[in-house]
């Protein structure tokens, strides 16, 4: 039920966030699957870059994965 705010595509993946802490991922834009977080502050901002997924939320937080 929480709303999505921001989405990117990298890495041949598609990484959707939102508030709650949500997060889905999608390999083809069409099939989405929830990721756990570990947060439940709102996540408005999500980027790819050098192998690496970060998202951003509200009071300071910051969600990372390891560079593939």
């Amino acid at each position: 039920t929480e709303s999505l705010l921001g989405v990117a595509y990298g890495g041949n993946m598609w990484v959707a966030v939102g508030s709650g802490g949500r997060i889905l991922t999608s390999s083809d834009g069409i099939s989405w699957t929830s990721r756990a977080s570990g947060t439940t502050s709102s996540l408005p901002g999500i980027a790819y870059g050098d192998g690496m997924w970060v998202a951003v939320g509200g009071n300071g937080t910051i969600i990372g994965t390891v560079p593939t």
